[in-house]
Formats: C-alpha cells, structure tokens, sequence
C-alpha cells in the first residue's frame, strides 16, 4: 500500500512539473537503421556495431542517460507509411499511405484532414521546426511547412531519389518519374512557398548543416523560453544507389553512401558504416546544444529509425533479427528504440515493454497538454506510464501490414495484414523474402501465404527460428487469441483512397521539384533543374 502511494505521489508531482512547464519535444529519426548498427553495450542482442566495426559514442551516451527499448516497432516497413503513423499516431493503412513509398514527382502526400503531431503542438503554444527527409509529399501543399512546422530546411524524400555525385549518375537524370532530376535541398518558412536552396545538394555537407540548423533552433527558442519541437530526420543511412532487392556478398555491406570528407573511410563496414557514425556525430552536437541551452532536464528525446536496414545496404545492420527493410519479420520491423530525458526517464535502463514508433505521437500530446484529435482513430498509445512509472506497455497487440489490400481472397501473395503480435506472440499469415540463406541463417521460411499461419514467441525467440507446433495446445489457444484480434482490427479499418497509386494518387513528373526549369540555357552539360553545378564535380567517398 505504501509502494503503490509513493507512486501515486511521483506520479502527481511529475504531472504538475509538467503542467507548469511543458517539455520540449526532440524526434531524432534515422532512415532505414538497423538494430545492430548502433554500438551500445550491455543490450539482450543487437547494439554491437557490427561486432565493433561501427562505433557510436554519441547515442551509446544517448542510451546511458535513458531507456532503450528492446522491442520497439515502426508502423511498417518501409519509410513513408512509417513516418505517416509517426507523424499522426495512426496506422498507415488509415491515412492512405498504406501501400510502399511515394515518388520524387508523387501527385499526393499526406492529406490534410490528419492533425500532424506538430499541428498539435503548435496549437498550444509550441514552436516547431524540422530537418530532412520528409517523404510525405514533395508539392507545396505537403511539404512540412504547410504541415504544421513553423520552418523546414531539408531534401523532401530518400537521397536515391535524384541523381546526383554520390549516386545516380546525370545520364539518368528524368528517365522516371522516381528520378525525375538532380537530388533538391528545400528551405521553407510557414506562410512562404518553398525555396529550392540546392539542386543538386551537395551531400558532403548535408548532414554537417541539419546539425547547424538544428543546434541555432534550439539554441534561439530555448533563450526565448517557449516549449518547441525538433523533429530531426537524418537521410542517412539511406543508400544513395543499389541493386534494390538483392543481397549483398560477402562482406556484405554498401559503399553506396554519402559523407563528409572527415568520416570518409572512418568505419570498418565501409560507406554504410561510415553514414552511421557520421549520423551519430550530429547527434552529439544537438544533444549538446540541448545541454548548452540549459534545457537538458526539460527535453524528452526520441531516437529510432523508421524501418530496418535493408539487404543491399549491410547484411548485418539487423542481426540478429531476422529479415530485413520491405518484410514484416522482425529484422523489417524492430527498431532502435531509445527515450532521453533527465530525471524523468530512468536512465541507462533496459527495457522489455513493447512500445512503437506511432506511439510517440499520443505520448508528446499528453505530456504537452495538447488536445488528441477527435473522431478519428489513434493507434498509439501513451507511453507516459511506461517512461515515467515502469508501467508495463498498453499494447495488448500490434498489427503490421504488408500492404492495404484485404488479403482474404485466398491468394499466395504476401500481401495485406500479413502479421500480427499479441503478447509474446506474432502470427504471420503470409511472409516476405527473408534472404536466410544468403545472411547464413539455419533455417528459411518461405514466401507466400502460411496456412496455418507461422507463429512464434518473439520475446524469446526474436530470430524468429523455431515456430510453434499447430498441433500444440499453446498454438490453438494464441492464433485463436490472433485471429480474434485480426478481425477485429479488420473491421475497424475505413478504406481511404490510396496516395500511392490510381486513381487519388500516383506520379506525374510534372510535380517534381525543379529549381530552374530552363536551367539547360544556363547549364547545357548539366541534367535540367540544375541550380548548383558545383556540385556536380564533388567526388563520393569511394
């Protein structure tokens, strides 16, 4: 009795600090990280760096000051569905953008009747801001300045989606509607049509400047003292080129990267090791303008990626987690997951809850103050309890889609809502490529629809490796439970026209971004759009 008091009296003495003084919010997001890239020791599994070939002194810091979590999901598995729910609490599949990534010339983005989290925030006082990759729409009426943040300064999508030194040459400058021109670096202010600041940017010193912008953000609204948000999002460590879709040889990782000249060859797993450590770098440097600030004890901070690191970028960037970016196993899925904030959230802590990247977005608004959109379904939960109590998690379940079709006309894809965890325990009603035998894996699974459906207890058995019997008590009692769960999620779904595909959604090239279009009079030589040319004689790291 005098436990549960005690903790009744934190709890309301924490929620008055709050309601005097509202934390500001850092999201620091990276792009397509996996769980073993990041080098934090003591972790179950993952955080080694590849076995030490990355060191991240900065977040491993980041970690010891805070909770990481161990089974920390994103919304789905590729980067704009993910970013959608982070940005709105709601599962992709709700928001139409349920069905894979929009183009550099998308005609659509997320629509404007969703209350971003920064829309919430700035209705009560915040200001807002953001860097880099945005992904949920590159027209005017998309980009985040007209989404809530009161400036942006970044490239609107992935690093591969333009040509440009550090990837896709200028021969194939336009010839889609996903490369439609050099890679363009934006600056937008509320009020204001976007400014195309580069064209191509140059990347070996992109992420030095979101460092700057971010650091003279805080530095300026921590001095005016009014509540902000910093929504960081590193493009790396996206591949700037690939051979999408196909596994890596031996030793398995990408030199398809950018970096600056300092952390050129500065890691043992090549340009996707070097990408790494350079993301960490800028994240000490806001971290310590947070701290120079004299805010550090009033900031809650997030760091995750938005999906796992794929196989053309490192073979190991997941391990041991199986699968990879584009798949619902775990290795797609299962993310870094760490949560700062002094004296709040218990510091250098483990933990075992499971938590999820949409989850971010009800759990700001209510340490805020703010209002949760009304009439309209909000997936993640509120994870105050878990951070500042030691709550157990309030997901009962969680539901990955493939994809937003249904899925139930008894075809072999590998499509719809293909997996679903309750408990310990995840189902996959179909599954993706898992590229086992390529990463070394005893065991593969095959790729279609599993009926009966795959099961496994993912809290001890996160490699996914031995599935339960369908003939055991254990199986019978948890699909019930599952499939229980997945109707009911199912029933719960409005279909919303997709912004990825015909008829709402789509390309056309004419909604690419293009700093000059009669560029070719200036620059002949040079792709059309251009507006940087010096860029052009940069030279990649490799």
């Amino acid at each position: 009795m005098m436990a549960h008091s005690f903790s009744f009296l934190i709890a309301m003495a924490i929620s008055q600090v709050i309601a005097t003084k509202p934390p500001n919010v850092l999201v620091l997001f990276a792009d397509d990280m996996g769980i073993n890239q990041l080098h934090i020791s003591g972790k179950p599994y993952g955080y080694t760096g590849v076995s030490g070939a990355i060191t991240t002194p900065h977040l491993a810091q980041f970690a010891a000051e805070g909770t990481t979590f161990m089974q920390w999901y994103s919304a789905f598995h590729v980067c704009t569905p993910s970013r959608a729910s982070m940005m709105t609490g709601r599962l992709p599949i709700r928001v139409g953008l349920g069905d894979g990534v929009l183009t550099a010339s998308a005609k659509g983005g997320l629509q404007t009747n969703e209350t971003t989290m920064a829309e919430a925030l700035g209705a009560v006082g915040y200001e807002t801001a953001m860097f880099g990759k945005w992904h949920l729409g590159q027209r005017e009426q998309y980009l985040p300045h007209n989404r809530g943040f009161s400036q942006y300064f970044g490239i609107p999508f992935s690093c591969d989606m333009g040509c440009s030194p550090w990837g896709r040459s200028q021969a194939v400058c336009g010839w889609n509607t996903n490369t439609p021109g050099p890679i363009p670096l934006l600056r937008g202010s509320a009020g204001s049509k976007a400014v195309v600041e580069e064209q191509p940017a140059d990347l070996s010193t992109l992420t030095e400047r979101y460092a700057d912008w971010g650091s003279d953000f805080i530095k300026k609204q921590s001095a005016e003292g009014k509540p902000w948000l910093l929504y960081a999002s590193f493009n790396h460590v996206h591949v700037t080129d690939a051979n999408y879709g196909a596994a890596l040889k031996p030793p398995g990782y990408s030199n398809k990267q950018f970096a600056s000249p300092e952390f050129c060859g500065s890691s043992g797993r090549g340009g996707t090791g070097d990408a790494v450590q350079e993301l960490d770098a800028a994240v000490g440097r806001l971290m310590a303008a947070v701290k120079a600030a004299g805010v550090d004890n009033n900031t809650i901070a997030f760091f995750t990626s938005d999906n796992g690191n794929p196989e053309y970028g490192d073979m190991l960037g997941n391990w041991p987690l199986r699968g990879y970016k584009a798949s619902n196993w775990e290795g797609g899925i299962r993310e870094p997951g760490i949560v700062r904030w002094p004296g709040y959230v218990a510091a250098g802590a483990t933990s075992m809850e499971v938590a999820t990247t949409y989850d971010i977005y009800p759990t700001v608004l209510s340490l805020a103050g703010a209002k949760i959109p009304s009439g309209v379904t909000i997936d993640g939960m509120d994870l105050s309890g878990v951070l500042l109590r030691g709550a157990k998690s309030p997901h009962k379940c969680t539901f990955h889609w493939y994809d937003s079709s249904a899925n139930d006309d008894g075809s072999t894809s590998s499509h719809g809502l293909s997996a679903v965890r309750c408990g310990d325990m995840k189902a996959h009603f179909s599954t993706q490529k898992d590229f086992a035998t390529e990463a070394n894996r005893t065991k593969a699974w095959p790729v279609g629809v599993q009926d009966p459906p795959l099961l496994f207890n993912v809290s001890a058995d996160p490699t996914e490796t031995h599935n339960i019997n369908p003939e055991s008590a254990v199986y019978k009692k948890y699909i019930t439970l599952i499939r229980n769960a997945r109707a009911a999620h199912m029933a719960s779904i409005i279909p919303v026209c997709s912004q990825d595909k015909e008829p709402c959604g789509g390309s056309d090239i004419k909604y690419a971004v293009c700093g000059d279009p009669d560029s070719k009079k200036k620059y002949p030589f040079h792709p059309r759009c251009t507006i940087s040319p010096k860029t052009w004689s940069k030279k990649a790291c490799n």
